[in-house]
């Protein structure tokens, strides 16, 4: 993750104030910055 460009505090920060709670940063990575997962295609 570190190098990719993205401010992982930044990333946890919004986590919580989104009332995701445990969302893991992975999730968020996967979903937002790299989707390789299938479920971006969706969005």
């Amino acid at each position: 993750i570190e190098g990719e460009g993205i401010d992982v505090k930044e990333v946890e920060r919004a986590i919580e104030n989104g009332g995701g709670g445990r969302h893991s940063l992975d999730e968020v990575v996967v979903g937002e910055y790299i989707p390789a997962r299938g479920e971006a295609d969706g969005a």
